[in-house]
């Protein structure tokens, strides 16, 4: 027989033995299993477990210390409210699938394979930013979830290059389409789409690459309207405490080899977001040489985990970008 879940209220206290799904339903308590530490909140993988899983054992999974989560997720819900007013929410979902949340409006780029339980408990409008147009990037399907799911969908943004795809799969939502340096500003938070292109990553079918330069497809430089905090939601990430505290400069790299365009970004980037994975994108090594020539305070491994690359490629690149940031 199935159970209604009781929810904590604000007075509840939180235990070991408090059940995942007790949380997830209330905005709040994803911002403090955030803050926590606790990653990937939206894996498919919690999605199927939450139901049986406990704070103490997610806890335990990931290696982290169940007092000072306990703490972190105890925290008033008020205190959390006025501490989040200078805070922006950066999740790596998976893949190339990152949810930046700033105030109520947030801003979803590349959404693929949208977790079974959906993000509608902590996304309520959105803007959707595309990279290109495969389709692990360019996801109609997971475009009318969202839309099923009830999300208010503001804005499409893209390279001009999709835009007839684009107009075409979706005439009824409002869209815009950005040339190389092209800048756009949405609710205080500004994309600048930068290149991104294969300089040694061929199709052997077609003799081409999986990603060419006359495509213009990009990757993006954000930019907030000043320095953040920044809660950093990734299963895996180089990203020092006292970085996350002033951060203002994020690039979502996009599909890409090592380009000479990312000298341009030498020294100018707080977060940088760089695929890992080979095959169609860098390797973990030469994501590390983009680290060096980027120069970014934080970095995190993404474009691995669902169609090409392991999480043992992200882990090398965590391990060889800490020697040279």
């Amino acid at each position: 027989m199935n159970k209604s879940v009781k929810q904590p209220s604000k007075k509840q206290k939180i235990t070991k033995d408090t059940l995942l799904v007790e949380l997830l339903s209330d905005s709040k308590k994803i911002e403090l299993l955030v803050k926590a530490g606790i990653p990937c909140v939206t894996c498919p993988i919690v999605g199927i477990e939450q139901n049986y899983l406990t704070v103490g054992a997610i806890a335990e999974f990931y290696g982290l210390d169940i007092n000072k989560v306990l703490k972190v997720l105890n925290e008033d819900v008020d205190t959390l409210s006025s501490d989040y007013n200078n805070m922006v929410i950066i999740e790596h979902i998976h893949h190339s699938f990152i949810h930046i949340k700033i105030d109520d409006i947030s801003f979803l780029v590349d959404p693929f394979k949208i977790p079974p339980l959906g993000i509608a408990n902590r996304v309520s409008k959105a803007y959707l930013v595309f990279t290109h147009p495969h389709f692990d990037h360019y996801s109609p399907q997971d475009i009318k979830r969202l839309i099923k799911d009830g999300i208010e969908i503001i804005e499409l943004i893209a390279p001009e290059s999709m835009q007839n795809e684009v107009e075409k799969d979706f005439p009824e939502l409002p869209a815009r389409f950005l040339a190389i340096g092209q800048s756009t500003t949405l609710e205080d938070v500004t994309f600048t789409p930068v290149a991104a292109y294969n300089i040694n990553k061929v199709n052997p079918s077609t003799g081409e690459f999986y990603h060419p330069k006359e495509n213009n497809w990009v990757g993006y430089v954000v930019s907030f309207d000043k320095p953040y905090k920044v809660s950093l939601n990734a299963a895996l990430s180089y990203a020092p405490e006292d970085v996350l505290n002033s951060i203002q400069t994020v690039y979502i790299a996009g599909d890409t080899d090592v380009i000479e365009e990312m000298q341009m970004l030498t020294g100018k980037i707080d977060i940088a977001f760089l695929p890992v994975s080979g095959t169609y994108v860098m390797t973990a090594d030469e994501a590390v040489q983009a680290a060096k020539i980027i120069k970014p305070k934080a970095a995190v491994p993404i474009h691995y985990g669902v169609i090409v690359g392991t999480q043992e490629d992200a882990k090398h690149f965590i391990n060889k970008v800490k020697q040279v940031l």
